[in-house]
């Protein structure tokens, strides 16, 4: 029997746009991709080739380790953004004055959009020192070293990974966020106004979600593949993704509190 997997990448991107990095073979898997495996772009027209570097994970865990993914599954569970602030590093959040603090809570809140199950597999891998360069969109006060990838099994038996970036700090294990330029605060607002469009869009879109479609996406819902279900509300309802992101959004809160 084949089970099916998916890797979502909770790395320093908010939502599909990865506004503020470039995409380059510099920087860890996207969503939907292996978690082991960092791909570099295609080959090019001339016929020069890309070499993929391959990320394995480590043999062992450390105790310290194992307590600071505890502390973030715990977090992510309670939705709680203080004990996630208490996971960023101070120097980190020395970046996010007045200007900067709704990027930091945009990206807090990208932090729950997934539950962990308590009873996932964690994996712990290295990164190559070249990850998570400063950028025209942001800067990253405390560099990524690692990236912490947490499996769980779904009730149809396939697996969901999601994936976190994290270094340390005066030996103590932090997540890393990425500090925004003034080019990236300007990007993030152009794509705060296009969510804040698309939200209000989702509200019409919703009145007119109908079955069968309505419960294949609190099946989607359930299995965590919320890719798949942002497939279908474009294919079925018409929208663009990011409304239908939105709609997705609002279902599964709706789900939350029946």
């Amino acid at each position: 029997m084949k089970f099916r997997r998916t890797t979502i990448a909770l790395l320093p991107l908010l939502a599909i746009a990865a506004f503020w990095i470039t995409a380059s073979a510099q920087h860890p898997p996207a969503a939907q991709e292996s978690p082991w495996a960092t791909r570099a772009p295609a080959a090019s027209a001339t016929g020069a080739t890309s070499q993929v570097k391959v990320l394995h994970p480590e043999a062992s865990i450390t105790p310290a380790q194992r307590a600071f993914a505890k502390k973030y599954v715990e977090a992510v569970d309670a939705q709680d953004n203080a004990k996630m602030r208490a996971l960023i590093p101070n120097d980190t959040l020395k970046c996010f004055d007045q200007s900067r603090q709704p990027f930091l809570d945009a990206w807090i809140q990208k932090q729950f959009r997934r539950q962990i199950p308590a009873n996932n597999q964690l994996s712990v891998i290295a990164l190559p020192p070249d990850n998570y360069k400063p950028t025209k969109m942001a800067t990253f006060p405390m560099r990524a070293t690692h990236l912490f990838a947490f499996e769980s099994k779904i009730d149809d038996g396939s697996t969901i990974t999601i994936n976190q970036a994290v270094g340390q700090e005066a030996g103590v294990w932090y997540l890393t966020v990425p500090c925004p330029t003034a080019a990236g605060l300007e990007r993030f607002a152009k794509i705060q106004k296009l969510r804040a469009v698309s939200r209000e869009r989702a509200d019409l879109a919703y009145t007119k979600l109908k079955e069968p479609v309505k419960s294949q996406l609190l099946a989607l819902i359930a299995k965590h593949d919320n890719a798949s279900a942002w497939r279908l509300c474009v294919q079925s309802l018409h929208v663009d993704i990011m409304t239908a992101q939105a709609v997705v959004d609002k279902l599964a809160a709706e789900k939350k509190t029946d």
